[in-house]
């Protein structure tokens, strides 16, 4: 799937408040940081995704460890250079369950219990050397827009 098809469908998905705290982003890059220090080397690593500029705000040491992929582009590219690497039957797949997912938390879910929920998908992304692997991706809101989607 191209990414500007990509982008129009998150964009959808997000469309919501253009700017985030920075010091509240920074707060948790920080912790992060402390974190990364003390994990050792492993296939696990972490990012902190801002769906309103459709970027990553860090990613952790272990990201390239874990998909042979560049750290620094994805910073700099952010998720664009992520969706460039989805397995093409997937990506359609993975924006369909985005959305329903969306639809559901701002419908059933109380907005006070928001916080406390954890979403948990599968998908396969493209190594550099064409591989395929599997990725469980686990996502946890950090923040909320005015109408309590979650968009850190």
């Amino acid at each position: 799937m191209d990414n500007d098809k990509f982008f129009n469908i998150y964009d959808e998905v997000f469309e919501t408040i253009k700017d985030i705290e920075g010091e509240f982003v920074q707060i948790h890059i920080d912790r992060l940081k402390e974190l990364d220090k003390l994990l050792p080397p492993s296939a696990v690593f972490f990012c902190i995704t801002n769906t309103t500029k459709k970027s990553f705000e860090f990613v952790s040491k272990n990201f390239h460890m874990a998909t042979g992929l560049d750290s620094q582009k994805m910073l700099d590219e952010g998720m664009s250079y992520w969706w460039s690497r989805y397995h093409d039957d997937e990506a359609q797949i993975w924006l369909q369950v985005l959305t329903e997912l969306m639809e559901f938390t701002l419908k059933e879910v109380a907005y006070e219990d928001r916080k406390r929920v954890s979403y948990i998908w599968n998908y396969s992304i493209r190594n550099p050397k064409g591989d395929y692997l599997n990725v469980t991706q686990h996502t946890t809101p950090m923040y909320f827009d005015e109408t309590g989607k979650p968009v850190i």
